[in-house]
């Protein structure tokens, strides 16, 4: 699809291309909670079987490293308050109803306090 804007013509892809550069920017983005649970139903949704698996596991990377910073982080003012960010963003994908379950589970570990 082309699109005008600011004053040049851009091509912007949709579709399956649009989800697969999506992916591209989710993994090389070094922010763990660079995704909303919106964002992830919003793609996921018009996907075919194996490309919802592709992002389900991209996502599931993020989560991971999102339930391992709970872990491993300093006992400071802000590294407590990073924490709590984090759980809170877990607590999105564990809590929603329309993650698959798979998902949710990931999430989960990262919300239990310790």
């Amino acid at each position: 699809m082309l699109v005008f804007t600011e004053r040049n013509l851009r091509e912007i892809p949709i579709g399956t291309d649009a989800v697969q550069a999506f992916m591209n920017s989710l993994e090389s983005r070094d922010e763990i909670n660079c995704l909303s649970v919106s964002e992830y139903l919003i793609a996921r949704q018009s996907l075919a079987h194996q490309q919802q698996e592709e992002l389900d596991q991209v996502v599931s990377a993020k989560l991971r490293r999102g339930v391992a910073s709970c872990q491993q982080h300093q006992s400071t003012w802000h590294g407590n308050k990073a924490v709590q960010i984090t759980r809170n963003w877990l607590a999105t994908f564990a809590d929603s109803s329309q993650v698959p379950h798979k998902i949710s589970l990931i999430a989960a570990q990262g919300t239990e306090s310790n």
